[in-house]
Protein backbone atom coordinates (compact mmCIF):
# COMPACT_ATOMS: atom_id res chain seq x y z
CA UNK A 1 0.00 0.00 0.00
CA UNK A 2 1.38 3.34 -1.32
CA UNK A 3 -0.06 5.66 1.60
CA UNK A 4 2.54 7.74 3.87
CA UNK A 5 1.74 10.84 6.47
CA UNK A 6 3.19 14.11 5.68
CA UNK A 7 3.96 16.21 8.36
CA UNK A 8 5.52 19.69 8.61
CA UNK A 9 7.83 20.85 11.54
CA UNK A 10 5.85 24.21 12.48
CA UNK A 11 8.89 26.13 13.05
CA UNK A 12 11.67 25.06 11.32
CA UNK A 13 9.48 23.85 8.06
CA UNK A 14 11.35 20.55 7.80
CA UNK A 15 9.09 17.72 6.28
CA UNK A 16 9.05 14.62 7.84
CA UNK A 17 7.43 11.42 5.88
CA UNK A 18 6.05 8.91 7.83
CA UNK A 19 6.30 5.42 6.22
CA UNK A 20 3.21 3.62 5.20
CA UNK A 21 0.15 2.54 6.86
CA UNK A 22 0.21 -0.72 8.59
CA UNK A 23 3.96 0.32 9.61
CA UNK A 24 3.04 0.73 13.12
CA UNK A 25 6.92 0.65 14.14
CA UNK A 26 7.92 2.46 11.34
CA UNK A 27 10.62 0.35 10.56
CA UNK A 28 9.93 -0.02 6.46
CA UNK A 29 9.09 -3.47 6.79
CA UNK A 30 5.37 -4.87 7.13
CA UNK A 31 6.32 -7.83 9.29
CA UNK A 32 5.02 -9.52 12.29
CA UNK A 33 5.81 -7.39 14.60
CA UNK A 34 3.45 -4.68 12.91
CA UNK A 35 0.40 -7.38 13.47
CA UNK A 36 1.57 -7.60 17.05
CA UNK A 37 1.18 -3.99 17.85
CA UNK A 38 -2.20 -3.61 16.20
CA UNK A 39 -3.36 -6.44 17.85
CA UNK A 40 -1.93 -4.87 20.95
CA UNK A 41 -3.73 -1.84 20.24
CA UNK A 42 -7.03 -3.09 19.97
CA UNK A 43 -6.87 -5.54 22.91
CA UNK A 44 -5.28 -2.15 25.65
CA UNK A 45 -7.87 0.01 26.85
CA UNK A 46 -5.36 3.24 25.64
CA UNK A 47 -7.27 5.66 23.04
CA UNK A 48 -4.81 6.49 19.96
CA UNK A 49 -4.59 9.18 18.16
CA UNK A 50 -2.08 10.83 15.48
CA UNK A 51 0.17 9.06 13.79
CA UNK A 52 -0.31 5.51 15.37
CA UNK A 53 -3.85 5.79 14.93
CA UNK A 54 -3.01 6.90 11.05
CA UNK A 55 -0.91 3.82 10.85
CA UNK A 56 -3.08 1.53 12.13
CA UNK A 57 -6.39 2.32 11.04
CA UNK A 58 -5.58 0.69 7.41
CA UNK A 59 -9.14 0.60 5.86
CA UNK A 60 -10.22 4.32 6.89
CA UNK A 61 -13.22 3.24 9.07
CA UNK A 62 -12.03 5.18 12.30
CA UNK A 63 -11.78 2.63 14.05
CA UNK A 64 -8.66 -0.19 15.27
CA UNK A 65 -10.17 -3.39 15.21
CA UNK A 66 -9.50 -6.90 13.84
CA UNK A 67 -10.90 -5.87 10.05
CA UNK A 68 -7.16 -3.51 9.82
CA UNK A 69 -5.69 -6.94 11.45
CA UNK A 70 -6.88 -8.98 8.61
CA UNK A 71 -6.01 -6.19 5.97
CA UNK A 72 -2.42 -6.14 7.15
CA UNK A 73 -1.96 -10.08 6.54
CA UNK A 74 -3.32 -9.95 3.44
CA UNK A 75 -0.86 -6.93 2.54
CA UNK A 76 1.85 -9.01 4.06
CA UNK A 77 0.95 -12.18 2.27
CA UNK A 78 -0.17 -11.13 -1.09
CA UNK A 79 1.36 -7.55 -1.39
CA UNK A 80 5.70 -7.97 -0.62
Amino acid sequence: AAFCYIITDEYSGDVKIIYQRGDINQDLELNIVDIISIIDIILSAVVYDGILFWSSDLNNDDLINIFDVIMLIEEILYNE
